[in-house]
């Protein structure tokens, strides 16, 4: 049988948030002029039954940006490195 950790142990060493680069939603944010940034912050802040991450990433896919739905989501829940701060 595997010996595993505690899951308070676990906690313990696993750090609040991911790390590493921006996600692809973030990327696209730092190539956003003043007003599409606004834009998508409002939109990421609407209610999901006012604007599904499905809608969203197409918007931005059809803009030009390269995002994902997962990444979308990821991005409005706060568990990409974006928000790492």
């Amino acid at each position: 049988m595997t010996q595993r950790m505690s899951l308070k142990d676990a906690a313990g060493i696993t750090p609040a948030r991911n790390q590493g680069p921006k996600c692809s939603v973030g990327s696209a944010i730092e190539e956003m002029d003043a007003e599409d940034r606004a834009q998508l912050d409002d939109w990421l802040a609407m209610p999901l039954k006012d604007m599904a991450h499905s809608r969203l990433t197409r918007i931005l896919r059809t803009a030009g940006f390269k995002v994902g739905a997962d990444a979308v989501a990821r991005h409005r829940n706060g568990g990409c490195a974006c928000r790492n701060d």
